[in-house]
Protein backbone atom coordinates (compact mmCIF):
# COMPACT_ATOMS: atom_id res chain seq x y z
CA UNK A 1 0.00 0.00 0.00
CA UNK A 2 2.79 2.44 0.85
CA UNK A 3 4.39 1.58 -2.48
CA UNK A 4 1.11 2.46 -4.26
CA UNK A 5 1.01 5.81 -2.51
CA UNK A 6 4.63 6.65 -3.36
CA UNK A 7 4.24 5.46 -6.96
CA UNK A 8 0.98 7.23 -7.85
CA UNK A 9 0.94 10.23 -5.50
CA UNK A 10 -2.65 11.16 -6.34
CA UNK A 11 -5.81 11.65 -4.30
CA UNK A 12 -7.66 8.74 -5.93
CA UNK A 13 -4.98 6.25 -4.91
CA UNK A 14 -4.70 7.82 -1.46
CA UNK A 15 -8.45 7.51 -0.93
CA UNK A 16 -8.38 3.86 -2.02
CA UNK A 17 -5.44 3.06 0.27
CA UNK A 18 -7.12 4.91 3.16
CA UNK A 19 -10.38 2.98 2.71
CA UNK A 20 -8.50 -0.34 2.48
CA UNK A 21 -6.45 0.44 5.59
CA UNK A 22 -9.62 1.44 7.42
CA UNK A 23 -11.28 -1.85 6.46
CA UNK A 24 -8.23 -3.81 7.68
CA UNK A 25 -8.24 -1.90 10.97
CA UNK A 26 -11.93 -2.76 11.41
CA UNK A 27 -11.19 -6.43 10.83
CA UNK A 28 -8.37 -6.30 13.39
CA UNK A 29 -10.67 -4.59 15.91
CA UNK A 30 -13.07 -7.53 15.53
CA UNK A 31 -10.21 -9.98 16.16
CA UNK A 32 -9.09 -7.97 19.21
CA UNK A 33 -12.63 -8.08 20.65
CA UNK A 34 -12.87 -11.84 20.11
CA UNK A 35 -9.47 -12.36 21.76
CA UNK A 36 -10.54 -10.20 24.71
CA UNK A 37 -13.73 -12.22 25.16
CA UNK A 38 -11.89 -15.54 24.87
CA UNK A 39 -9.21 -14.51 27.38
CA UNK A 40 -11.84 -13.24 29.83
CA UNK A 41 -13.83 -16.46 29.60
CA UNK A 42 -10.73 -18.63 30.03
CA UNK A 43 -9.32 -16.66 32.97
CA UNK A 44 -12.77 -16.69 34.59
CA UNK A 45 -13.24 -20.41 33.97
CA UNK A 46 -9.84 -21.12 35.53
CA UNK A 47 -10.84 -19.10 38.59
CA UNK A 48 -7.97 -16.65 38.25
CA UNK A 49 -8.05 -12.98 39.22
CA UNK A 50 -5.38 -12.11 36.68
CA UNK A 51 -2.85 -13.83 34.43
CA UNK A 52 0.70 -12.90 33.42
CA UNK A 53 2.22 -14.35 30.27
CA UNK A 54 5.50 -13.71 28.42
CA UNK A 55 3.60 -11.53 25.91
CA UNK A 56 1.26 -9.64 28.23
CA UNK A 57 -1.16 -9.81 31.10
CA UNK A 58 -4.90 -9.93 31.65
CA UNK A 59 -7.25 -9.35 34.53
CA UNK A 60 -10.04 -7.21 35.87
CA UNK A 61 -9.74 -3.54 36.66
CA UNK A 62 -10.34 -2.25 40.15
CA UNK A 63 -12.59 0.80 39.73
CA UNK A 64 -11.95 3.50 42.29
CA UNK A 65 -14.37 6.20 41.11
CA UNK A 66 -18.05 5.54 41.82
CA UNK A 67 -20.59 6.07 39.02
CA UNK A 68 -24.15 7.19 39.40
CA UNK A 69 -26.71 4.41 39.16
CA UNK A 70 -29.18 6.27 36.94
CA UNK A 71 -32.05 3.89 37.66
CA UNK A 72 -31.61 4.13 41.44
CA UNK A 73 -31.29 7.94 41.19
CA UNK A 74 -34.52 8.18 39.16
CA UNK A 75 -36.36 6.06 41.75
CA UNK A 76 -34.94 8.15 44.60
CA UNK A 77 -36.10 11.38 42.91
CA UNK A 78 -39.55 9.84 42.51
CA UNK A 79 -39.73 9.28 46.24
CA UNK A 80 -37.95 12.41 47.47
CA UNK A 81 -39.15 15.83 46.22
CA UNK A 82 -35.99 17.54 47.56
CA UNK A 83 -33.79 15.40 45.30
CA UNK A 84 -36.04 16.25 42.37
CA UNK A 85 -35.67 19.99 43.18
CA UNK A 86 -31.88 19.67 43.30
CA UNK A 87 -31.86 17.92 39.93
CA UNK A 88 -34.14 20.56 38.38
CA UNK A 89 -32.00 23.39 39.78
CA UNK A 90 -28.89 21.75 38.34
CA UNK A 91 -30.49 21.36 34.89
CA UNK A 92 -31.70 24.99 34.92
CA UNK A 93 -28.23 26.25 35.91
CA UNK A 94 -26.59 24.10 33.22
CA UNK A 95 -29.02 25.45 30.63
CA UNK A 96 -28.35 29.03 31.73
CA UNK A 97 -24.59 28.45 31.57
CA UNK A 98 -24.87 27.06 28.04
CA UNK A 99 -26.88 30.13 26.95
CA UNK A 100 -24.28 32.43 28.52
CA UNK A 101 -21.45 30.61 26.73
CA UNK A 102 -23.04 30.79 23.24
CA UNK A 103 -21.55 34.17 22.30
CA UNK A 104 -18.10 32.70 22.99
CA UNK A 105 -18.54 29.58 20.89
CA UNK A 106 -16.54 29.23 17.70
CA UNK A 107 -16.56 26.71 14.90
CA UNK A 108 -13.47 24.48 14.93
CA UNK A 109 -11.00 24.55 12.05
CA UNK A 110 -12.09 22.70 8.96
CA UNK A 111 -10.36 19.34 8.59
CA UNK A 112 -9.82 17.06 5.68
CA UNK A 113 -11.74 13.77 5.60
CA UNK A 114 -12.10 10.62 3.55
CA UNK A 115 -15.30 8.59 3.62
Amino acid sequence: MKRDLRHNEDAETAIDVYKTANWIIGQLEDVKEEALQLAEADVDQRGLRDLDTPTGSAGWTEPKVPQLNEEAWAKAMGKNPRLRQIQQAYEAARSELERAQRPYEELPESRFYIR
